[in-house]
């Protein structure tokens, strides 16, 4: 019975032994980077967006192209010259078999920065598919960290639950010998023999709890972590209005939602442009046949001019693509409004989850103290004989409730300092 005050004590709840996160979790975090199937399909799409970049890019470079023909024709246009009493001479104007070989070159002289509006655009949608993969490990991270919290929580509070099962069969011998002397009674036992039946009930329910945790985590990462600590710290010190420009500067959401207002203007500008002339240089050159006199002969030849090209009516489209892209500017600058205000509120909900999880933390870790010394007393009392087998297991209980008390709460301190880093953009891993 002299263990009972020292088995709790093997579990020690460490909130601020890491400046922060645990190295096992960045492991995990890191390690779901390269495993979410998300993230490869995000990653892909940003390839995508950039070989779409260097796509509309070509449009600036000269464009250069093979082109061979053959066209048989008949009839074709002939004509007869007498050459002699009699005699007469069939001239073609063209040969039957048309050949035609050559390049063709052309270069954008001119467009009035159309061209420079449709890669400014793709540029900024290459960025926006960056910021997306930031703003998935952001949620992923946060996620790996929540399903690794209920994991600690969960190892600490089995390990209390087999302190406690410790504690009862050590009792139950113990009990088990007064009956026999006649110092206690059946129903002590029996009594015993239903409250370790019903602990070992609830370390089953924890131990399923935790597997199905474990089964998340590497559903997640693809791992399981090589150790598990409930700690996480942030900077609690900053101001909510501190705080929230951090977001706005950091927050991946923030970076996203910004990107696409910008994209969104940029097609404005260029769907500004689209009515504008553009101005080409063309060239040409190869080998044909068809000139006279000899018609069969392939000559080389060559071509240099210019194109226009004006749009004057194209049915409306672009009163109605700007309308379309006014109304997706607005819906852009309405995100972010949106994203700022649910930002301030999630901010002010995660710092009073973490100044009330804290407050009730620290009345549970002084409540340990007086629990330890109630266990101690009725230890004492019980062996006395002033103290009955229930007040014992009374105090022992409440001990056990009380160390339950300060793993839940370490675990809300944690969940919550992790929202503040999430939301305040804190990339710590």
């Amino acid at each position: 019975m002299k263990q009972i005050r020292f088995l709790f004590l093997l579990f020690p709840i460490a909130i601020y032994a890491q400046p922060k996160a645990p190295n096992a979790l960045k492991e995990l975090v890191n390690a779901s980077f390269t495993y979410a199937p998300k993230m490869a399909e995000l990653e892909t799409q940003s390839a995508m967006a950039a070989a779409k970049t260097d796509y509309m890019s070509s449009y600036l470079m000269p464009s250069i192209n093979a082109f061979g023909t053959y066209n048989y024709l008949y009839p074709i246009g002939q004509v007869q010259f007498p050459t002699g009493p009699g005699q007469t001479l069939n001239i073609n104007f063209q040969p039957n078999n048309n050949v035609n070989l050559g390049l063709n070159a052309s270069y954008l002289l001119l467009d009035f920065g159309r061209a420079r509006a449709v890669i400014n655009k793709s540029k900024e949608e290459l960025k926006t598919s960056k910021l997306n993969i930031d703003q998935a490990k952001s949620q992923i991270a946060t996620q790996v960290a929540g399903i690794y919290f209920s994991m600690a929580s969960l190892q600490q509070s089995i390990s209390i639950e087999d302190s406690l099962l410790l504690i009862l069969e050590e009792n139950l011998d113990v009990t088990q010998k007064r009956v026999s002397r006649g110092d206690a009674l059946q129903m002590d036992v029996m009594n015993l023999h239903s409250t370790i039946d019903l602990e070992k009930n609830r370390k089953s329910e924890l131990q399923a709890a935790f597997n199905k945790q474990k089964i998340l985590l590497e559903y997640v990462s693809g791992k399981s972590p090589a150790s598990l600590e409930l700690s996480f710290t942030v900077d609690e010190q900053q101001e909510l209005m501190s705080l929230l420009q951090q977001a706005e500067l950091q927050n991946p959401d923030f970076a996203v939602a910004k990107s696409r207002l910008e994209a969104s203007r940029l097609e404005a500008k260029q769907l500004e442009k689209s009515f504008l002339p553009t101005l080409s240089i063309n060239a040409g050159t190869g080998f044909r046949n068809g000139y006279q006199p000899d018609i069969y002969e392939m000559k080389y030849n060559y071509a240099v001019g210019f194109s226009l090209n004006a749009p004057l009516y194209q049915g409306g489209r672009s009163r109605i693509q700007k309308r379309i892209n006014g109304s997706a500017l607005h819906l852009n600058e309405l995100a972010i409004d949106q994203i700022q205000k649910a930002t301030r509120r999630d901010l002010m909900t995660a710092q009073s989850d973490l100044l009330s999880a804290k407050e009730r933390l620290s009345n549970a870790e002084q409540m340990v103290e007086n629990a330890k010394e109630a266990v101690r007393v009725g230890e004492v009392r019980y062996a006395n004989g002033t103290a009955t087998h229930t007040d014992l297991m009374n105090a022992i209980s409440n001990l056990q409730r009380v160390h339950l008390n300060v793993v839940n709460y370490t675990y809300q301190v944690c969940i919550a300092r992790t929202e503040l880093a999430r939301l305040s953009g804190q990339n710590w891993w």
